[in-house]
């Protein structure tokens, strides 16, 4: 696998795991905002941002999944899948809590702009780098 194939799988990753996790965020919002309001409750913002958030994560870690298993039902090789699934999930979290410890430590002073853009681009970096961990080499094996 030369380089402009992991550029493309990575770029690829990017895209989807983005696109997938803005639609995610947007759906579970509206949704959240519709079961609420048709069981005749009316929400703060609070949960309404919290399912949000949730969405977006989910949607990033299904963009980043879908696009890992198109590459890898290209090549044939579909049944490490769910490894490389489970290693995206924990790169993920491991993003999520790198991104939380640094918001919440009293040493570290950022402004709010840079806060917000890590707490995507962390989670988004450790899930890539979770599922591509180990992918390029086995792929390159045959």
């Amino acid at each position: 696998m030369n380089n402009y194939q992991k550029f493309g799988l990575i770029s690829g990753q990017v895209l989807m795991g983005l696109l997938f996790g803005f639609v995610g965020a947007i759906v579970t919002t509206l949704t959240t905002i519709l079961y609420f309001e048709v069981r005749g409750q009316y929400l703060d913002l609070f949960p309404e941002v919290l399912s949000a958030v949730i969405g977006c994560y989910l949607g990033i870690q299904i963009g980043i999944g879908y696009n890992g298993f198109k590459f890898l039902k290209q090549k044939g090789k579909q049944q490490y899948f769910p490894k490389f699934f489970f290693q995206s999930t924990g790169g993920l979290i491991l993003g999520l809590m790198i991104s939380y410890f640094l918001t919440i430590s009293p040493g570290i002073k950022m402004s709010e702009a840079i806060v917000n853009c890590l707490g995507v681009a962390l989670p988004l970096t450790g899930s890539i780098i979770g599922f591509d961990l180990g992918l390029l080499k086995r792929v390159n094996d045959n």
